[in-house]
């Protein structure tokens, strides 16, 4: 059921030419844990695509524990930005992440590590912290991270880290897991792309959901590529797999439009200066 197209190529394209991916995507088992956790009747797809990492070096180039640190210091982060009130509505504001892996994913095959409890203090974090104006513009997909670097765009935007909760110290959860496992989780939880030490690459798909009527605040270059996706895979969902083309927007239904600038103030806010609101964050278990 692995597109016989190179991941890389434009995924409209990939989509248009692979009936065993839009039968995957389709499944309605997929529809229904997806209005579970959304909290929600109509749910739309809002990210989808293959995704491959390919071996390193085999496991002689297999990380010190030092060098795993490192790598995770240096790679968690967030893709979306919402409040404690986004999570806690219903219908439910937020992207519900979905991994299916169509391989088997043990912790040395560039098993994703997550760091479980991480988006309750995050997401309280925002509710303290941003205006009124840029939560109502809430969720939007932005990657932050706790401890930048000048390599990324978001430089020197971060995520303040609390006395009590040092995410960049603490031992994220590799999610090893076999073949036909499907993995659900927020992109509002801190989580890291893991170095690949097996002779095997990693191979998953994104089928990623949101409520039907909660607009996601994408930027301009990530709203015209779904609107691409979506023109060229709804008519092919009519043709492949009759009767679920809901699962997709049409033209006239498209609201994940982009509407805030890249890098709002508040992300950019001196640590000593979000330390109380970060102290007042939610439970994390």
């Amino acid at each position: 059921m692995w597109p016989h197209q190179d991941p890389a190529l434009d995924l409209s394209a990939a989509l248009a030419k692979d009936p065993p991916f839009i039968e995957l995507i389709c499944h309605p088992w997929f529809e229904a844990v997806a209005k579970q956790l959304l909290r929600t009747e109509h749910v739309r797809l809002v990210e989808l695509g293959p995704s491959q990492f390919r071996p390193g070096a085999g496991p002689a180039a297999r990380l010190s524990v030092t060098e795993d640190r490192e790598w995770w210091r240096n790679g968690a982060h967030i893709d979306l930005q919402v409040t404690t009130a986004d999570f806690n509505a219903t219908p439910r504001r937020d992207i519900l992440a979905l991994w299916f892996w169509v391989g088997d994913v043990s912790a040395d095959r560039g098993a994703m590590r997550i760091l479980p409890g991480s988006h309750r203090t995050i997401n309280q974090h925002w509710e303290t912290t941003l205006t009124p104006h840029h939560k109502a513009q809430l969720p939007r997909v932005h990657g932050i991270r706790p401890r930048p670097s000048q390599r990324h765009h978001t430089y020197p935007e971060h995520l303040p880290e609390p006395h009590d909760f040092q995410y960049t110290e603490c031992e994220p959860m590799p999610v090893a897991v076999k073949r036909g496992t499907a993995q659900f989780f927020t992109q509002s939880m801190l989580h890291s792309a893991w170095y690949n030490c097996d002779t095997q690459p990693r191979k998953g798909m994104r089928i990623s959901w949101c409520a039907a009527d909660v607009p996601i605040g994408f930027d301009r270059a990530r709203c015209e590529d779904l609107r691409a996706c979506f023109h060229t895979l709804r008519p092919n969902i009519a043709r492949w797999q009759p009767g679920r083309e809901h699962i997709v927007c049409a033209e006239d239904e498209f609201i994940h439009v982009w509407k805030h600038p890249d890098k709002w103030e508040e992300t950019f806010v001196d640590e000593t200066e979000t330390a109380t609101a970060v102290q007042a964050a939610a439970p994390r278990l």
